[in-house]
């Protein structure tokens, strides 16, 4: 029998890790090559056991190279494992703190997994990295501006009584064209981000299938080191394309995660990246980072290539939104009645239909992973729309390069996009 890695019994946090652990010849960005590895088992094992018990998948993207995966009985064996794996990442240097708040952000989430009630603004903060108020008025007024300018180039007016011309005028009834217009111009795209310097390895593979899932997604992506990506496009009723859809998810699936994913995975291959920072999960502070550059990555394209007013459209309806359902969600942790939160929402978004609201407050309420995943695209296409917005076209290109490149926390990104703003 393969023998699983140790867990080792949980120190006090005033102890200090020990050398061995902060000093390895396999050390690699700041992280011990015996606790990245380490980590990596835990992750994986834990997908396992969820997967083995009927739970939620835990891993997203798999970049790491192979090795063992531990094997756990429970999930309080896995919550052990992940307390005593955060006091093994001591320092701020490298790779360290992103990987610490990935952890801290696992064991919140696996205590609400668990049944634990924490505390909404606790919870956040621990799974988002981040604390996360209402949008001021100001900023959903010119959110909604922005859509009116965009409407008014195809004679539309932001009204519910426009709604059924604007779905007449713009919904995509062609399943197959949705998913040719994602996938048929990925290498034009990619080639294009290339151009920016950005080291996106060439022949990424992947795959592409349809699905039909009652999900607030459109599309999904994850991936392997050894299998490639592969991309679900959701053909649910509840899923409608517009134009300008399709390159939209364009430049976020494949433009934005698989090339950040190809990219981060090409650096742990070459020894500059922990491979821990390539198992990734979709309930932790990561997704800041990843959910922001494929949220925001036109803004990159845009600093050097004309896009059409198609997606421009679909960007700011869907920015509006999201910033209207952010502010509904906090709405509902605040105590307010799931029908007084709807109908906020429903008031603010003519375009949008009352029941694809209702099912959204309602998996925002109910389930650990959607309380802050959905609140990841908001949170950092706001914040990071507001750092681009003050830099020029060559300041855009050295923050997105890195945010291609480097995993970060909230709190690094953030300040080094202002670092950025101070040096103009």
């Amino acid at each position: 029998m393969k023998r699983s890695l140790p867990i080792r019994k949980r120190r006090s946090k005033s102890r200090p890790a020990s050398r061995a652990l902060q000093t390895n010849p396999g050390d690699i960005d700041g992280v011990a090559g015996n606790v990245s590895r380490l980590f990596i088992s835990i992750y994986r094992g834990w997908d396992r056991f969820e997967k083995r018990s009927g739970g939620p998948s835990i891993v997203d993207f798999d970049l790491a190279p192979f090795g063992k995966s531990h094997s756990f009985r429970s999930r309080l064996e896995v919550l052990d494992a992940l307390k005593d794996l955060e006091q093994e990442i001591p320092g701020e240097d490298g790779s360290a703190p992103f990987l610490r708040g990935r952890v801290g952000g696992s064991i919140a989430y696996l205590r609400a997994l668990m049944g634990e009630a924490i505390p909404f603004d606790e919870y956040i903060a621990s799974t988002l990295g981040t604390r996360v108020g209402p949008i001021p008025k100001t900023d959903l007024a010119a959110a909604r501006r922005e859509v009116e300018l965009r409407l008014g180039r195809f004679e539309l007016l932001y009204q519910r009584k426009a709604r059924e011309r604007f779905e007449h005028q713009f919904l995509l009834h062609d399943r197959t064209a949705v998913k040719s217009g994602i996938v048929d111009s990925k290498d034009l795209w990619l080639s294009r981000l290339r151009s920016f310097s950005i080291p996106v390895p060439a022949g990424i593979k992947l795959t592409v299938r349809f699905a039909s899932v009652d999900e607030y997604w459109a599309n999904w992506i994850a991936g392997s080191r050894t299998r490639g990506f592969d991309l679900a496009i959701n053909l649910h009723p509840r899923k409608k394309y517009l134009r300008g859809s399709p390159l939209a998810l364009c430049l976020h699936e494949i433009c934005g995660h698989a090339a950040q994913m190809a990219v981060w995975g090409d650096r742990i291959r070459k020894g500059k990246l922990s491979p821990a920072c390539g198992v990734t999960t979709v309930h932790s502070p990561e997704n800041f980072i990843t959910e922001g550059l494929g949220q925001t990555s036109h803004l990159l394209f845009a600093t050097k290539f004309d896009l059409p007013d198609e997606l421009w459209l679909r960007k700011a309806l869907q920015y509006h939104e999201l910033l209207i359902m952010q502010n509904a969600h906090l709405k509902l942790y605040a105590g307010e009645s799931l029908s007084r939160a709807l109908s906020f929402a429903d008031d603010a978004l003519p375009f949008s239909h009352r029941s694809d609201l209702e099912k959204s407050l309602r998996s925002r309420l109910s389930d650990p992973l959607s309380r802050t995943y959905q609140l990841s695209y908001s949170v950092a296409e706001y914040r990071i729309r507001k750092l681009v917005a003050a830099m020029d076209d060559i300041q855009t290109v050295r923050f997105f390069a890195r945010l291609y490149q480097v995993p970060m926390t909230p709190a690094q990104l953030l300040s080094f996009g202002n670092e950025i703003l101070s040096k103009s």
